[in-house]
């Protein structure tokens, strides 16, 4: 059974609760989204000016021609509906190309297959980095902190998409790709968490992998300890591994160990468990 097949039969919508419990009507949770995720005109310009200005460091204007010669081609002649991550450019490391669409069911399958979707100016596009960072998930030592999962996840990508432009502005996210992975957490996929006020984070969970997207916390220290206790809720749940290579750089001293792009494309389930794919609640396993 094909993964779209199975992500279109799942129960379509697990909107977020507010604390109480309480579900938002869609009504409610669209205006929820829009102010989250929404940018004046002053805003946008300061996103694209930093985002350029990142981008024109000589390490990454080496890759330039390159990544504008394949955007174009794809924007020119339609891009291709999901890259090869074989194929992946070595400058820019692991470009692949432009996204055709951000809908649920083509995100879950570029996840699947180890591309990841960045979109710091203009649409979408895909990347496959030639070496992923992971962690197995092993047993915590000690008591993790206490979080909650999968509550205000609008609230959660709007934090850690901030904190993700603020160490890099390349990793910034168009409101376009907000929505998009507020759009998997309704179908559960997207997991969110928070520890406290001004700690958390969000990843997708393909298969018995958790794939980290943002991070946000005041330091990297404390970034640490709130991961602790997403991997305690991973391991409670079974997950193998925690991939945390677009999040590392929020962390201070994060052991982890390194995974090919054809060991990790061989790792993955290329046809997601749809049947995993639901809320976290309390006493769900």
């Amino acid at each position: 059974m094909s993964a779209a097949f199975r992500l279109n039969n799942i129960a379509s919508l697990f909107s977020e609760g507010v604390e109480t419990g309480v579900e938002q009507t869609p009504a409610a949770l669209r205006s929820a989204r829009e102010q989250a995720f929404g940018e004046n005109i002053f805003a946008r310009a300061r996103r694209i000016l930093r985002a350029a200005a990142a981008m024109a460091r000589p390490r990454r204007l080496v890759g330039a021609p390159a990544y504008l010669e394949i955007l174009a081609r794809d924007r020119a002649v339609g891009a291709a509906a999901l890259p090869d991550p074989a194929a992946a450019l070595s400058r820019p490391e692991g470009y692949c190309g432009a996204a055709a669409d951000l809908a649920p069911t083509t995100l879950v399958q570029a996840y699947a297959q180890g591309l990841h979707a960045r979109a710091p100016v203009g649409p979408a596009t895909w990347w496959a980095p030639p070496a992923r960072r992971i962690r197995p998930i092993l047993p915590v030592a000690g008591l993790a902190p206490p979080a909650r999962f999968d509550q205000d996840c609008t609230g959660i990508i709007a934090r850690a998409c901030d904190a993700a432009a603020a160490r890099d502005p390349v990793e910034a996210a168009t409101p376009a790709l907000k929505h998009a992975h507020a759009r998997l957490a309704d179908r559960g996929f997207v997991h969110c968490w928070r520890t406290g006020p001004d700690c958390g984070g969000y990843g997708v969970a393909v298969g018995r992998v958790f794939i980290l997207i943002g991070v946000f916390a005041p330091s990297g220290a404390a970034a640490q300890e709130s991961l602790a206790a997403l991997e305690a809720e991973l391991g409670r749940r079974r997950f193998s591994l925690l991939d945390v290579t677009f999040c590392l750089s929020a962390f201070d001293d994060l052991s982890t160990l390194e995974m090919s792009r054809a060991e990790y494309g061989r790792m993955l389930d290329v046809n997601p468990d749809g049947d995993r794919a639901a809320r976290w609640r309390p006493d769900a396993g």
